[in-house]
């Protein structure tokens, strides 16, 4: 799973990715009738720069990772679905 995020200190990233993982793990239990954590490891924080060029290229890497796992036909088809699951 890859989040592109930018959190105002670690303090806050820590957080984020604590109700992040909670929560996420609590629907898919829900959805999917199973327990346990969802994500098997913990996070790893990437720092990105902060120049467009550099932010775009990861955006580009996150969006081609549905592709690569099969999960969509192609990175244009994620967004319908974001625009669906808000």
């Amino acid at each position: 799973m890859h989040l592109l995020q930018s959190p105002e200190d670690s303090r806050q990233l820590a957080a984020l990715m604590r109700h992040f993982n909670t929560n996420l793990s609590k629907e898919a239990a829900r959805l999917h009738n199973c327990s346990g954590p969802l994500l098997k490891r913990r996070y790893r924080a990437i720092p990105i720069s902060d120049e467009e060029p550099a932010q775009i290229d990861r955006l580009r890497y996150i969006l081609s990772q549905g592709c690569k796992e099969n999960l969509v036909a192609k990175p244009a088809e994620r967004a319908r679905c974001d625009r669906h699951c808000r």
